[in-house]
């Protein structure tokens, strides 16, 4: 696969590693469906979903945050 990408990009992607690692916490926002392809438990899974396994009060208001 590697040997599939440009050097450019190979260079950005060591750049971003070293970035990544050299911080002591990081924040990642991403779109939708990037949970269920990292086996993260989705909001409307029918089995393993937060609305199914929480009442929506429960995870929605910033109170209940706390609570968890």
């Amino acid at each position: 696969m590697l040997a599939e990408l440009s050097p450019a990009l190979i260079a950005e992607v060591e750049l971003a590693a070293k970035l990544l690692t050299s911080k002591q916490h990081i924040c990642i926002l991403t779109g939708a469906g990037i949970s269920a392809e990292s086996g993260i438990p989705t909001f409307r899974d029918k089995q393993t979903g937060l609305w199914e396994n929480y009442g929506v009060v429960m995870v929605s208001m910033a109170q209940a945050i706390g609570r968890r």
